[in-house]
């Protein structure tokens, strides 16, 4: 069987993944050191990169005249291949946050580098201890510090004189997901100003990742009672003169994503969209939801016809839906959509229910033991279920709404009554409420604006609305007749470029509903055509 076999298959190198290792382009590294040079006004200053690698800072650095340079990596084959160059700079062998806490008296004058990429998830122990530490000591919460570039963010403007300033090359995340505006809140406090590039061209064009730059200057002992912060499009982060620029002056997350994203439109829309999100409802007004079912295991759990047929396991079988690329064009998942799903993909979740091993047939035994040679038991998530094999399986709901998507998210009808997996999220209407409404109401250029605003991408364009982003979308609920409905099915795009318009009736809906102006409701259109460019920019998922 081909899906089981790739389950014993030797796992991917995750080096990149635990180190965090992102090697900074020379160019980028120059571009931002001559940044970082323009706030500095004594080159003889202390400064810090905290996190070398192959030392591309390092020369940006010495171009620009700082000749009083501590630098530290937790590497020492790549410390050791960078010292011959720069005889006259410090190197400490160390990792970071360890290091900080060695000399914690000692300050500086600038912090310039590109902290590494590392999730929660792959924290070493030390690297946990040490994260511990730094929330009691900065007062952050550790929700705020889930990856390695936050702590270094926070850890670094604790590191820094009066008026220091600290420049860094940083993931997307700063400024789309909800602990780096965390980090940005807690940044507006300790510096009086910060500033944020954001590239058109995408900075590390191997990496499914995308980079902004972080400029924050005029570090404070206190708290800053005002903070002046802007951001600003420029072509790349190898040329960081700003295109056009905006100020960031909301306090909240909300807020700041909404300032953030005005950078592509003009501030009367943003003076709208800010009133608008006060006064509609949201979609968890209208029903609750949930994620979909974790498997653990897909390639285990969910077969198709001639698998569940060899394996003797017909009597366990559920139909699933495991993935938005098997959806329809359409928003609707009906019977034939069904039929056709378990004809051509693997679309049958394996759900021995609450039986014990003992009771199951002797087929359905023999494919447990089987995924227990292949060492499926213990795995973490098997780990914490009893018995192993057994899936938590989340009910049906009347929809389903796909977190990740492409040109657009991927809000669906369950007509066929199909499980999900965790890909998307169960949509289950609260009392007198229409699936078919709800779903109606999502798709138009406000609504689907505001998933641009709040959810956040990756380097290949992908969106991705976390469950509370979900909920909290804006919508004006309608109700339409029948004919109404059959046009938006008609009418629902099919293979739609970036730069259309997509939902033109339901958005003369909006219009009248809302009594917007035409010109309000173009720009309403003309933002959402913007953000979804930008985030499109780098090609396709």
């Amino acid at each position: 069987m081909s899906n089981t076999s790739e389950l014993s298959k030797p796992k991917p190198d995750l080096t990149i993944k635990k180190t965090g290792a992102v090697y900074t382009p020379a160019s980028v590294a120059f571009a931002l050191c001559e940044l970082a040079a323009a706030r500095v006004r004594d080159r003889s200053g202390l400064v810090l990169e905290p996190s070398v690698g192959e030392g591309a800072f390092l020369k940006g650095l010495n171009d620009h005249d700082f000749q009083n340079v501590v630098c530290v990596d937790q590497d020492d084959n790549a410390l050791e291949r960078v010292k011959p160059l720069h005889p006259k700079y410090q190197f400490v062998a160390s990792e970071f946050l360890a290091f900080s806490r060695q000399d914690s008296q000692q300050k500086f004058d600038l912090i310039i580098g590109n902290p590494p990429y590392v999730r929660r998830h792959n924290f070493g122990p030390s690297f946990k201890h040490e994260i511990e530490h730094l929330s009691k000591d900065a007062s952050v919460p550790k929700s705020t510090l889930r990856n390695a570039w936050a702590a270094f963010v926070v850890k670094s403007a604790q590191m820094l004189n009066k008026g220091g300033v600290l420049a860094f090359v940083l993931p997307y995340e700063l400024i789309n997901v909800k602990y780096g505006l965390a980090v940005q809140q807690f940044l507006q406090v300790k510096f009086k100003r910060v500033d944020i590039y954001i590239p058109q061209a995408k900075a590390f064009k191997n990496i499914d990742q995308d980079a902004v730059v972080l400029l924050a200057s005029g570090r404070s002992d206190g708290k800053v009672d005002h903070c002046d912060r802007f951001v600003h499009e420029v072509p790349s982060l190898d040329d960081l003169k700003p295109i056009r620029s905006a100020p960031i002056a909301g306090k909240n997350s909300s807020d700041i994503s909404l300032d953030i994203a005005a950078l592509l439109f003009d501030s009367d829309t943003r003076s709208l969209l800010a009133k608008l999100r006060d006064n509609l409802n949201r979609i968890g007004d209208f029903c609750d939801t949930r994620a979909g079912i974790v498997t653990a295991a897909n390639s285990y759990f969910i077969l198709n016809e001639q698998q569940v047929s060899e394996f003797g396991l017909s009597d366990h079988q559920r139909p699933i839906l495991s993935r938005s690329a098997y959806l329809p064009q359409g928003p609707i998942f009906g019977e034939s959509h069904l039929k056709e799903l378990l004809r051509s993909k693997s679309s049958l979740l394996i759900d021995f229910g609450t039986e014990t091993v003992d009771s199951l047939p002797e087929r359905a035994k023999k494919y447990i033991a089987l995924g227990e040679q292949l060492g499926l038991d213990d795995r973490y998530k098997m780990r914490h279920r009893s018995p192993w094999y057994r899936v938590p399986v989340v009910p049906v709901g009347d929809g389903f709404f796909f977190k990740r998507s492409h040109i657009l998210p991927r809000f669906c009808i369950n007509e066929a009554k199909i499980l999900v997996t965790d890909t998307a999220y169960v949509i289950k209407m609260k009392d007198g409420r229409s699936i078919r409404s709800l779903c109606y109401s999502y798709y138009n250029s406000l609504s689907l604006l505001f998933s641009e605003i709040d959810g956040r991408f990756y380097g290949g364009g992908v969106l991705e609305l976390t469950p509370n982003e979900f909920r909290n979308v804006p919508v004006v609920f309608a109700d339409p007749d029948a004919s109404e409905f059959k046009q938006f099915i008609s009418r629902f795009p099919r293979n739609s470029a970036s730069n259309e318009v997509l939902f033109e009736q339901n958005d003369q809906y909006l219009r009248q509903r809302l009594q917007l102006t035409s010109d309000q409701l173009t720009s309403i259109q003309s933002a959402l055509v913007a953000l979804r460019s930008h985030r499109l920019r780098h090609g396709s998922a």
